[in-house]
């Protein structure tokens, strides 16, 4: 989907961005759900991949996923053998039933924060125990359990209507 209002993309945000966030509007992940369908009310889109995070990040007790981490890199990271959720994180992962193209563009981030009902990571972040750390408007952030961010379809908590998943930390089960 063309989306023929936008004028223009900020590639590198930063966090005060977020104070100045205009209507028209929107932040870009993977982008599958935003070119999935006509958006005549925006006209700036703001990339998440311009922040850098790292997307998958293994240690010991747990695992942090960015944002912006694909779910065709969630597939290869590289966990621990002895982690029993292992199985369930690629589980979770291929039943969003999309094609290739799909798996590497869908952001976990996006996945979380659109909150549709083919929401897969919604229901591994609650499996596990996850926490998903969103930063605010006023420059702060909060931790969420990941099973209570989803309202409904595209309908998230929120402490304002600028707040932005950063990441969640699963326990290994």
């Amino acid at each position: 989907m063309d989306l023929n209002g936008i004028t223009s993309v900020v590639d590198t945000p930063s966090r005060a961005l977020q104070a100045a966030w205009q209507p028209g509007d929107a932040w870009l992940g993977g982008g599958t759900w935003l070119f999935s369908e006509p958006q005549p009310q925006l006209n700036r889109l703001i990339d998440l991949k311009g922040f850098g995070w790292e997307s998958l990040r293994v240690e010991a007790d747990g695992l942090e996923i960015g944002a912006t981490c694909t779910f065709a890199e969630l597939s290869g990271a590289g966990m621990p053998a002895a982690w029993t959720a292992r199985p369930l994180i690629d589980q979770c992962r291929q039943a969003l039933l999309g094609s290739f193209k799909v798996w590497n563009e869908a952001t976990v981030g996006g996945n979380l924060c659109m909150s549709l009902p083919a929401g897969p990571m919604i229901s591994l972040t609650a499996a596990l125990d996850a926490s998903c750390t969103v930063w605010t408007a006023d420059g702060g952030e909060r931790v969420r359990p990941g099973d209570r961010r989803g309202r409904g379809s595209r309908s998230t908590v929120r402490s304002s209507p600028l707040s932005l998943v950063l990441g969640s930390a699963c326990a290994p089960c």
